[in-house]
């Protein structure tokens, strides 16, 4: 006897092509890239000055505070990365960080955590520019649907030739503009 239940499939109806014109799967895709590029903007706004005013203030010890800070923020934005694509269905395994201890010298060692130094890096050099250009073409994709046009031009671009406009001045007659005296004032 075969056991015919382990071999069992649902068929389906569209294909493999059939995922990808889900119009459930292209809203949730919408709303996986459209708040990205906000977000990322506003990651990147936060991060990169405080990143930046850390390390040339690191002289003065002002910026051991401020890194460890704005580590711990980049790793908030991340964590929020993290989420929003398991919401969009990719599962992303949680990072292994350093346990911070207590106190100043706890709080300052989360500078030599690595992974929070490759959450920064990701989320300012990685994250805004992919998605500025992902929301560029979304936009762009999904104006033009909205719109009615196609993206796409099939074959050569059509030339447009010059037309010439007959020359209507030529058959009006001439009018002369005179004074009460008769003398020429202007041509029309």
């Amino acid at each position: 006897m075969v056991n015919t239940a382990a071999q069992t499939t649902v068929p389906s109806r569209g294909g493999r092509w059939s995922e990808l014109f889900n119009p459930a799967r292209v809203m949730r895709d919408i709303g996986y890239v459209l708040p990205g590029f906000f977000v990322s903007l506003f990651a990147f706004s936060l991060l990169v000055p405080l990143a930046s005013l850390g390390i040339a203030t690191l002289i003065i010890w002002l910026g051991a505070l401020l890194l460890p800070a704005t580590l711990l923020l980049a790793t908030k934005f991340a964590h929020l990365s993290r989420s929003r694509a398991a919401w969009w269905g990719e599962s992303v395994p949680p990072p292994g960080y350093q346990v911070v201890g207590e106190g100043v010298t706890g709080f300052m060692r989360i500078m030599a955590d690595g992974r929070r130094w490759l959450d920064l890096a990701f989320e300012t050099l990685v994250a805004f520019p992919a998605r500025a250009i992902t929301f560029s073409i979304g936009i762009t994709w999904l104006s033009a649907a909205l719109g009615g046009h196609d993206l796409v031009h099939l074959g050569p671009v059509p030339s447009r030739k010059r037309q010439r406009l007959p020359r209507q001045h030529a058959s009006r007659p001439v009018r002369r503009c005179t004074d009460p005296r008769g003398r020429l004032l202007a041509r029309r």
